[in-house]
């Protein structure tokens, strides 16, 4: 039997520099994103925000659980969306900053291209206001695993009354519909890793498995949704 070379997951190839498993952790826990999407599609605003709120908990709880960070970016940004419809605009600018802060501690620079710093200038806090917070978010990466251990320090500069006010229409597209995305990127590169452990009788075998499994699937989604 050829000997097989042991294949380690690249650094970097999933999201946040997760591993497969955090990765699943993650997506179970913003699954349900959908849920709080339609609230807010459908103007029911304040459930919208108590729905994020208690995935905020949720995050928080595994934190805790699992003592390491997981990116709080999606129900922070959303929450401000929904509290931002509601008028409730020092809130909501809050928690926009509070995820752009989520955005720099799990992705540096990268956050500036991203939801959360998007929103910030529309309503009216731009890089001006932000430079400090980023600078101070940096220094800090990967943790805290709260980020109003750094909000903490300017909160006083974002309650200015000058908020700029967005409407539904607005603010629709600004909500993050992320769910549990890059499932296929672990799935792809599980497979791998098992093949890389297989003689090549077994792996000729477990990908014909894989293509009939992925097959029935196929068929049973047709009778389902026809």
């Amino acid at each position: 039997m050829a000997k097989t070379r042991k294949r380690t997951i690249p650094e970097g190839a999933l999201p946040f520099g997760y591993t497969p498993e955090k990765l699943w952790t993650y997506n179970q826990l913003i699954e349900d994103n959908w849920v709080g999407v339609w609230y807010f599609e459908n103007r029911d605003y304040k459930e919208a925000a108590d729905f994020y709120q208690a995935m905020l908990g949720k995050f928080f709880k595994q934190q805790a659980t699992d003592r390491e960070r997981y990116h709080k970016g999606l129900p922070y940004h959303n929450l401000g969306v929904a509290l931002a419809a509601r008028g409730r605009l020092r809130e909501s600018a809050k928690n926009f900053v509070l995820a752009y802060i989520e955005d720099i501690l799990s992705l540096g620079d990268g956050a500036d291209n991203f939801m959360a710093a998007r929103a910030l200038h529309m309503i009216g806090i731009h890089n001006k206001l932000l430079e400090p917070v980023k600078e101070k978010a940096l220094s800090m990466r990967p943790q805290p695993l709260d980020p109003e251990v750094v909000y903490s320090q300017f909160q006083g500069q974002f309650e200015e009354p000058a908020l700029v006010k967005l409407d539904h229409a607005d603010l629709l597209p600004l909500l993050s519909t992320e769910s549990a995305q890059n499932l296929s990127s672990i799935v792809r590169i599980q497979t791998q890793t098992i093949l890389s452990h297989m003689d090549q009788d077994r792996r000729i075998s477990w990908i014909a498995f894989i293509i009939g499994a992925v097959s029935l699937m196929v068929d049973i989604a047709q009778v389902v949704f026809r």
